[in-house]
């Protein structure tokens, strides 16, 4: 039977090496699995303001 090999870093700074790949491993499992970001300018996300000085059928009619 085929021994398996486990491989363990001798030098403090390989482990550090390894700890920094596994963070940013983690990290981008984590972003790659959020919906992507919505980037359509135009897109409303809510209601315009009425400005001081219209009146509320003004402001219908600026919705449509």
């Amino acid at each position: 039977m085929k021994q398996q090999i486990i491989y363990q870093a001798e030098n403090c700074e390989l482990a550090e090496a390894l700890a920094r790949y596994r963070e940013c491993a983690a990290r981008a499992v984590e972003l790659l699995s959020l919906p992507p970001p919505d980037t359509f300018l135009g897109r409303q996300h809510h209601e315009a303001l009425p400005l001081p000085d219209t009146t509320e059928l003004e402001m219908r009619s600026v919705l449509k």
